[in-house]
């Protein structure tokens, strides 16, 4: 027998970050619910997955079998898109969608396709993280041209504040303010978790700086990556640093022959991306960040740590004139906040009310 229940779609582990403390939020409520993967990263194996018990129902493809350019995310996209509705009716009949809600999270092309195949299926679309822009139509893409195009499809629209909240003035789907995005409950369940990165665990808190390097526009301006790594060793003459070292960051710097002129300097710890949680407690720990991620700036802000954004434009108003600056295009900015990065400590932010209870009671009322 059919039953109406919330099933969320997820695509990447970015978007599981930001709504498994809502998925908690479920299970202990006992609301019946569903997991989808898009297959755009491969969720299940990951560190965060395993610590809060991921059950994945069903997935739409496999990420090894997606080729990682535009082309090849396009072509995967309509692909899985187009032949997705009837796998979900087939392996998940005990759905009643007309009467249950997809969630999606955030602004990915898994984003765009769980809220398309959700009003295929008949279901009511939550957009978590909804209301994001950056007033740049390509800029960043696609993720610009995703929200706009999600927001045109969802029926509940849950945003992290007022800015996102205004920006959804004329939406059609109902607006829902959580006045903090749900990296908040993230990062208050991180700070709970024991670590046994050995990294981490070296390191004196309050005593390094972190530089996140790992965007594609960014780590194709050679002027940008030079001017990071000129001022990152220049920084380890005084004080420890900390370089996460995604993959395409790295090939990056060895393409550039900066790989061995930055991990030869004896201050410099250059390690591989972290587990989430192993992450969250870097961050906590750290004296600044110098980052291009767009989440970092959300979590920062939440952490109160002096943050340089490393883009020209930011979706995001958090931190913003507080804790974090906007590089805006200009190197010199680098040195300038390395000199005075003391000024935009900011006190820890605890969020008054759960963004994630308050997004899960209202979904329970949906179905």
């Amino acid at each position: 027998m059919s039953q109406k229940c919330i099933v969320f779609f997820i695509g990447t582990v970015a978007e599981y970050i930001k709504l498994f403390p809502v998925l908690e939020e479920v299970k202990k409520k006992g609301i019946a619910y569903r997991v989808i993967s898009s297959g755009q990263n491969r969720i299940d194996t990951t560190d965060i997955a395993r610590v809060t018990e991921l059950n994945i129902d069903l997935s739409l493809s496999n990420e090894e079998d997606i080729v990682k350019n535009v082309f090849g995310l396009f072509y995967w996209f309509f692909n899985t898109t187009a032949k997705s509705k009837r796998i979900i009716k087939e392996k998940l009949k005990d759905i009643d969608f007309e009467n249950s809600v997809m969630v999606v999270h955030g602004d990915t092309l898994s984003t765009v396709m769980g809220a398309l195949l959700g009003k295929r299926l008949k279901m009511k679309v939550a957009h978590i993280e909804a209301g994001l822009r950056s007033g740049r139509l390509f800029t960043p893409f696609p993720e610009e041209l995703d929200r706009l195009f999600v927001s045109r499809l969802a029926d509940y629209n849950f945003c992290q504040g007022e800015t996102a909240v205004n920006n959804l003035k004329k939406s059609k789907g109902e607006v829902v303010n959580t006045k903090y995005n749900t990296i908040v409950d993230a990062i208050a369940y991180a700070k709970t978790q024991p670590s046994d990165n050995a990294v981490f665990n070296s390191l004196e808190s309050g005593n390094y700086g972190v530089f996140v390097l790992h965007r594609q526009e960014n780590l194709l301006n050679h002027r940008l990556v030079n001017k990071v790594v000129d001022t990152a060793i220049q920084v380890s003459k005084k004080q420890r640093l900390v370089f996460v070292m995604h993959q395409i960051t790295e090939d990056t710097l060895k393409k550039l022959k900066l790989y061995d002129k930055l991990c030869s300097s004896e201050n410099i710890i250059a390690v591989r991306r972290m587990d989430y949680f192993d992450f969250m407690k870097l961050l906590i720990g750290s004296e600044f960040v110098i980052t291009d991620g767009g989440s970092n700036q959300e979590e920062l802000s939440y952490m109160g740590k002096p943050t340089l954004i490393l883009r020209t434009a930011t979706e995001r108003s958090e931190g913003i004139g507080e804790n974090a600056l906007l590089y805006g295009g200009d190197f010199n900015e680098i040195s300038r906040f390395v000199e005075t990065y003391h000024s935009y400590n900011r006190s820890f932010i605890s969020a008054e009310a759960s963004p994630s209870e308050i997004i899960c009671d209202y979904l329970s009322e949906c179905v």
